[in-house]
């Protein structure tokens, strides 16, 4: 299963993917505590195991605290991303930097976690 994380363009393109999964089941709890309408929670329940799987695929194995913590950064950087977002339609150019610049802070924080070395191109 950890062939997958063989270079960091794999490891970049798979956290992209759970930070957007993270978002999803984030929104669907919401929607569901809104709403009281079960597809949410129906889809809530198709996202967490498919995030849950290709998480597995990019943390260390027998590291339970590096894939929860990765968990919890990849929302974080999302997040970020996300704020930065709408910093820069309010024309808030510095904020937005930030926002961006911490993002990319907490994916490397996930990255040393999980014994990615991007000097070298993948997996150490």
């Amino acid at each position: 299963m950890k062939g997958d994380r063989k270079d960091v363009s794999f490891f970049e393109d798979a956290l992209f993917g759970i930070q957007h999964a993270v978002s999803a089941e984030h929104h669907a709890k919401e929607s569901y505590s809104m709403t009281k309408e079960k597809i949410w929670a129906d889809i809530n329940k198709i996202i967490r195991p498919m995030r849950s799987k290709y998480l597995y695929r990019i943390t260390k194995e027998a590291n339970a605290q590096g894939y929860c913590i990765s968990k919890h950064l990849a929302g974080f950087a999302q997040s970020l991303k996300e704020m930065g977002d709408r910093y820069t339609e309010d024309g808030e150019e510095e904020l937005s930097k930030e926002c961006f610049n911490d993002s990319q802070t907490v994916e490397k924080i996930i990255m040393i976690i999980n014994d990615i070395d991007k000097s070298k191109g993948g997996k150490n």
